[in-house]
Parts: C-alpha cells; structure tokens; sequence
C-alpha cells in the first residue's frame, strides 16, 4: 500500500477567469517611507561623521587605555620636558605649557614663565618648580590653581595625590628648610636644619609623613647620609637612620608606612620611623638606573668583574633578589609602572614584568631620548619634537 502526497491546485473551468494572487504590502514599500528611511540614514551618518572627527570632550584626569597595543602620537613643538598626563602628554618649556589629548588635539598654551623646569604629576594636578630658582605652582591641562615663591631656592620637590606639595631649599641663616603645603597653599609643616642638609624629599600617599634624605658627617667626621622621618600630624621627628659612608640617590614611599631608600650600592627598606627592615647589597659595582615596578626595585648596576659588563636585578619589597639578567647591552634610562618596567637602550625599548619576563620589545620608534609610563600604564617614548603613548598586553 503506497501513500501518494498531492498538491491542491485550482484549476479554472472553461469560459472561467483565473483569480488574481493577493498583491503584498511588503513587495514596494509607500514612497513617503523611503524618503524618510533614507533622510533618517543620511542624518545618522553626517552625526557619525561629526564624532568621529572631533570626538568627545575629555579632561585630562580621564584613564583609557586603548585595547591591544594601540598607541597614540603626538608632535610636540620643543618642549624642555614632555611628561605623560591623563589621557595625553604635558609638554613644558621654560615659557609655559601644552597638555595634548589622546586625539592630538592642544588645549591651548599656557603662558607661565618658568626657568629650568621640573614637573611632577598626580593624579589630576601636575606640579611644577624652578631647579634652583624660588618659584613653584600646582596646575591641570587648562588652569593654574596655585602660585608660590618659596623662601630659598629649591633643591627638590615631591607632590602626592592628595595635592600636597614637600620642598627642600636652601636658606640663608641655617644649612636647610623642609616644608610641605596643602593644596590650597597653606603651609602646615616646616623644619629648619642646623647641623645637617636635607637634599631629597618625599610624601607618604595618605599625607601623614614625611620623609628626608640628609647629608652630615658621622662620629669620625666622614660624610654620611641619613634618613629622617616626621609625622606630619604631631609636628615631630618621629625617628633617623644613619647611613655612614652611603649616598642615598633615592628615597620614596612604596606605601603609607614602607620607605624605600636606593644608595649606589644598596636597596634599604624601612619603616615609617625610619627603622631598618631589610636590605640588599650589591655583590659588585654600583648601582646606575634605577626604577620601582610597584614595590619591586629593578636596578641597572655595573658588574665591575669579569664576564657580561651589566646587570638587571630585580629585588622584592623584603630586599630579596627576584631574578637577575646578565648583559652586555648598555641602558641609558629606566622606567617603572605598577607592572611594569622598560629599560631604554641604543637598539630601542624592551619591557619586563616585575620578575624580568621580557614582556616585548616596545613600540618599533627610532630616535627615543626618554622613556616613562603614564598613570594608566601605558608606556610614553619621547622623541625630538614628538612623543608616544602604546598600551601594554
């Protein structure tokens, strides 16, 4: 038994008219539709367009970093210092200043006079002092908040996030002054040294320290060095260290209680009262660059035996060695992230994990004079007249 499938059709008798199909509404759309289908299309891609050119507006404390190993350039007309900020770069000269965004777009120059210049950025607001000169101010990429003369020439300087400004000057009555400031330029801490020169400064993150490197001579007359550490809330030296026969090159908070001190031949970590907690000596040579990955210290040191010419230690927040590369590639600049660090040579950049795991070569730019990483880790190259910033995988 066989099933047969049929399909219906009506076939009209003779002298009959065959019926007409029902016309679909969807086969010609009304012509009123289209036109304006097609206006709506045409206003949707000219808006497209207009965005796309010239973007949203962006202030500089915005932190987006581009997807893969985009990289942003930025042709910056001779600046004496060009430092990352926000989403783009600061380029500053010894007339004023230039904030470029991530688009290459100026925000316009900033007249302030300035001789010898040195800028430091946190968080939103940038300071900028005069090496050797009296004056300093505190900005963002289109304004001046601050403007001070300090009352001795500035030796050095530290800004935090909190927008609190440390000098170091000399003076003219004692061997040296520390003061540190708000953001709106009150002055609520001063020291004044009589038988030591503080040199270098630096702020704890929450604002409640400060921190000096000294210069002074030990019990038997030698030069030495030391740390000193003031509590900003009591007013008080809260604690020294002597450092005898040591030069500290660099002294920094690697958190609100943890103070990092790189002398040329050791990493010294202590606590907030300047109290010894660990330390790492180099087995040979000194110390050349420097840089913090986070609370890792990565050092450039000269070997001064026989074998590679060079080294690249890596040492933890417990002054332990981490890892160690040996070389003969010279380094002339370091620069430290979060998670990050690069070392700049003549072939180019290469950049590492805070354990020395070659992470890449660095954007392929000839010419690179400085290296630095912005807040939101994204790696800045400077060039003569331009300046680069690539986001790390």
């Amino acid at each position: 038994m066989s099933t047969e499938h049929r399909t219906s059709v009506n076939i009209p008798l003779a002298g009959e008219v065959a019926p007409r199909a029902p016309r679909s509404r969807k086969r010609r759309p009304p012509r009123r539709r289209v036109i304006f289908i097609c206006a709506a299309a045409l206003i949707f891609a000219a808006a497209l367009c207009l965005l796309l050119f010239f973007g949203l507006p962006e202030g500089p404390a915005a932190s987006r970093t581009p997807a893969g190993n985009a990289s942003v350039e930025f042709v910056v007309m001779q600046p004496e210092t060009t430092r990352p900020f926000g989403s783009g770069v600061l380029a500053l000269s010894g007339s004023g200043y230039t904030w470029y965004n991530e688009r290459g777009s100026s925000s316009g120059f900033i007249s302030i006079p300035m001789q010898d210049p040195v800028l430091l950025c946190a968080g939103s607001r940038f300071l900028c002092y005069s090496r050797g000169g009296r004056s300093f101010y505190t900005a963002d990429a289109t304004e001046r908040y601050l403007s001070l003369t300090a009352e001795g020439n500035i030796i050095h300087a530290d800004f935090n996030e909190k927008h609190q400004i440390a000098l170091v000057t000399d003076a003219e009555y004692h061997k040296g002054e520390a003061s540190v400031y708000r953001k709106d330029g009150t002055r609520i801490f001063t020291y004044r040294s009589g038988d030591a020169y503080p040199y270098l400064c630096a702020l704890s993150p929450d604002g409640n320290r400060l921190a000096l490197a000294m210069l002074l001579s030990d019990e038997t007359g030698n030069a030495a060095t030391a740390l000193y550490c003031f509590s900003l809330k009591s007013d008080s030296l809260e604690g020294s260290l002597l450092l005898p026969g040591e030069v500290i090159r660099n002294v920094s908070f690697h958190a609100a209680k943890g103070i990092t001190l790189i002398t040329e031949t050791s990493v010294i970590r202590t606590d907030s009262k300047a109290t010894e907690l660990s330390r790492f000596e180099l087995p040979a040579g000194s110390i050349l660059h420097y840089a913090l990955c986070g609370n890792t210290a990565v050092l450039f040191t000269d070997r001064r035996e026989a074998g590679y010419r060079f080294d690249v230690i890596s040492v933890d927040v417990d002054s332990r060695e981490l890892a160690r590369i040996s070389t003969n590639t010279e380094y002339t600049s370091i620069a430290g992230s979060t998670d990050h660090v690069a070392l700049l040579s003549a072939a180019g950049v290469e950049v590492y994990t805070a354990d020395l795991t070659l992470l890449s070569t660095g954007p392929e730019v000839r010419g690179i004079v400085g290296i630095s990483f912005a807040e939101d880790g994204r790696l800045c190259t400077l060039t003569p007249g331009g300046a680069s910033l690539t986001a790390l995988r």
